[in-house]
């Protein structure tokens, strides 16, 4: 009986010692969670996970695997443990693995308290993989069940955020909403706040979007988040040219020492506003101002970006406009506008070095046809003392005597000379002239000043100042600037049967890009006079058939689908695949296209006003200096004062649309890329894309329209 109280004794004290052991395995699996996500959490807005963090997070995949591994599957803390794992591979980013456990928990823990949030966590897993669909599903599932207002409150989060991705706001408002209305979770209903702001913004609800900043700043976040708000609430301001609320609310901030960090963000936001309000020479005075008082910061770098825009776009000093762009990564390595700036030099530089070359090629063909004597060559060598005899005495250099005589008139020189120098000379001796003409000095001999013959820089400039419209055509969508090299290239060269007629043909197209059909007919007539065989002239009468050997990039196949869809009557897949291009080949001739797709079938076919013009901003915004984004941009202004003697404002609309078919034909015309930009997969080089390179301020980059001219072009 002894016997068997110790046996039950000792299985109780291991039962319950080995149950210890079991929980706090878990337990500090849970801890290494919990501290990792306070990591990451705090290093929000960082391109990578901290190191420590992701230390924890794999630290507690080790241990929740050694509680499943020792205990089983079926043991009582396994599905809190495989929870963990699956949250542990998502929050690392490894969204493919977390997928695959929560899919696992979803068949093996049918009964599991965590069932409910498993979900939540697969279709937050989906979302990041791109499975949209089976994301929705998810989200729907939950918001449809019984789950606790919380966990419903995050359905509706990233629910809002599906919708807000694919720019349908108006829905992503209405979730977000819904957050606010069931979360208890502070966390939860700041991100809510910040995006549903987000969405008001895009929409161009300034007045909601600086509400909602507001709201966000009672809350008790992080500094990072709060001057995310402020600087967010301050681009509002802005963007309803509330300048004065702007100057009021940074200068406070710069008073605040909180906010040091950003001080230098704030004083280049002062200087965009200066440059808003049309005081630019303040503006760079200010931009100057932050280089000197916060070097090596982000706001230098972007002071140095703003600068550079305004020595190319406003002054159009475009080799200062380099050294500025050049500048931006000096000052910061990680600015957002370190790429953008580095696009821009590099553009200059092209511009610079055909520039240059083409002054010089004229220099110097000046200097052929009218001499110039004042250059001598660079590199002086000494002369042969028998060739200088011979250059300056020809009649006698080969005379026996001729030496002898000129030694005896330095004898007598040297007997004339003074005193002080007499002693010195005669103890020399008496020497030859072929001596003295040794000790000469070396003489430079002029030479011609240009280094190449007429024909070498006759050739250089045909190249150049064809190379030149070139540039400005196709490079950097400046056709204004593209007229004056051509018409001369035209002029100097009107028997070149390869370039002339191509030069045509680019000041045709130029022509028409501006907007001037009486023009670009007078070139295309002259054309087609001069050249009536050339491939342009050809193609401009259709007679030239078009052969594309190059394969089809993926982004032109889905555009093909997308098509095929918007022919079968199904919009809505259509626009879906139209989006899809735009966010994943930003800058192509491909979303330039799908962008303008989307917001011509909202206007033009679904007939939904708003959409279209929510469409329209998103175009004029990605591509504001293209001739398609112009025309957003018009779509979008708002409508001048009527008059009634005057035609509608909205020169676009046409009372007799022709077919769909036409309709689509006259698309592609107007959108194609224009001849020399396509790349070997038949996309557009991305030459100038305004995107946001800062979260500062939504929309960085200054949309300029390149019609205005430059100082730069006038004087060249």
């Amino acid at each position: 009986m002894r016997i068997k109280a110790l046996y039950v004794t000792a299985l109780l004290v291991f039962s319950l010692t080995g149950s210890c052991a079991y929980y706090n395995t878990f337990f500090n699996a849970e801890q290494y969670f919990k501290s990792a996500r306070l990591k990451k959490e705090a290093a929000k807005g960082r391109e990578q996970i901290p190191r420590d963090a992701k230390k924890n997070f794999q630290k507690a995949i080790e241990k929740s695997w050694k509680v499943i591994n020792l205990y089983g599957d079926s043991s009582s803390w396994a599905d809190d443990a495989l929870f963990l794992i699956g949250k542990s591979h998502y929050e690392l980013e490894e969204y493919d693995k977390a997928r695959e456990i929560f899919e696992q928990f979803a068949q093996k823990y049918i009964n599991s308290e965590w069932l409910p949030d498993s979900k939540l966590w697969l279709g937050k897993a989906y979302l990041k993989l791109g499975e949209n669909e089976k994301a929705l599903e998810r989200f729907s599932a939950i918001l449809a069940g019984d789950s606790d207002d919380d966990l419903k409150a995050e359905a509706h989060l990233y629910l809002a955020h599906l919708y807000f991705d694919s720019e349908t706001y108006d829905k992503a408002i209405e979730h977000y909403e819904q957050v606010l209305e069931l979360s208890s979770d502070e966390a939860v209903s700041t991100e809510a706040l910040f995006s549903l702001a987000e969405a008001n913004y895009a929409l161009g609800d300034y007045d909601r979007a600086i509400e909602n900043y507001e709201d966000i700043l009672k809350y008790d976040i992080p500094m990072t988040r709060r001057y995310d708000a402020l600087a967010k609430l301050i681009d509002a301001l802005i963007e309803k040219k509330d300048y004065d609320a702007a100057i009021a609310l940074m200068r406070n901030i710069l008073t605040d020492q909180r906010y040091k960090d950003y001080f230098s963000l704030i004083e280049v936001k002062l200087a965009n506003i200066s440059e808003f309000q049309e005081s630019k020479d303040f503006a760079r005075s200010q931009y100057r101002e932050v280089l000197k008082k916060y070097p090596r910061t982000e706001g230098a770098a972007l002071a140095a970006f703003y600068l550079g825009q305004q020595f190319e776009y406003d002054l159009g000093q475009f080799d200062s406009a380099k050294v500025m762009y050049d500048r931006v990564r000096k000052e910061f390595a990680k600015s957002e506008a370190v790429e953008e700036a580095g696009k821009r030099g590099k553009l200059l530089s092209a511009y610079l070095k055909i520039k240059n070359q083409l002054d010089k090629d004229f220099e110097d063909l000046y200097k052929l046809e009218h001499g110039d004597s004042s250059l001598v060559d660079s590199l002086v060598t000494g002369l042969d003392t028998i060739e200088t005899v011979e250059k300056q005495f020809p009649d006698r250099a080969n005379d026996d005597n001729a030496a002898t005589d000129e030694r005896n008139r330095a004898i007598a020189s040297q007997k004339d000379s003074q005193n002080g120098n007499a002693d010195k000379e005669n103890s020399a001796g008496p020497i030859s002239e072929r001596a003295r003409l040794k000790k000469t000095k070396k003489v430079k001999e002029k030479k011609v000043a240009v280094s190449r013959n007429a024909d070498q820089v006759q050739k250089s400039i045909h190249r150049n100042l064809y190379n030149l419209g070139e540039f400005f055509l196709l490079t950097y969508d400046r056709p204004d600037s593209a007229l004056r090299p051509y018409r001369e290239f035209i002029q100097r060269y009107p028997q070149d049967t390869v370039l002339t007629p191509k030069a045509y043909y680019s000041l045709y197209t130029a022509y028409q890009l501006l907007g001037d059909s009486s023009d670009a007919q007078k070139v295309k007539a002259d054309l087609f006079e001069l050249f009536p065989e050339s491939i342009y002239s050809k193609k401009l009468q259709g007679r030239l058939e078009e052969k594309n050997k190059q394969e089809i990039s993926a982004a032109h196949k889905q555009y093909l689908e997308a098509e095929s869809f918007w022919d079968k009557g199904e919009y809505d897949k259509a626009i879906r695949i139209f989006r899809h291009i735009a966010r994943q080949d930003s800058g192509s001739q491909w979303a330039l296209k799908a962008r303008y797709a989307v917001a011509w079938l909202y206007e033009n076919v679904i007939n939904d006003r708003d959409k279209a013009l929510e469409a329209y901003k998103v175009l004029a915004a990605e591509f504001p200096n293209s001739p398609t984004g112009r025309l957003a941009r018009k779509k979008i202004a708002p409508p001048p004062p009527e008059k009634k003697e005057t035609a509608p404002a909205d020169t676009t609309a046409i009372k007799n649309k022709p077919p769909q078919k036409e309709l689509i034909e006259n698309f592609e015309k107007k959108l194609a890329p224009k001849p020399g930009t396509e790349k070997n997969n038949g996309e557009m080089e991305d030459v100038e894309p305004a995107r946001k390179i800062s979260p500062f301020r939504k929309g960085l980059l200054k949309s300029r329209d390149k019609k205005t001219g430059n100082k730069k072009d006038d004087k060249d």
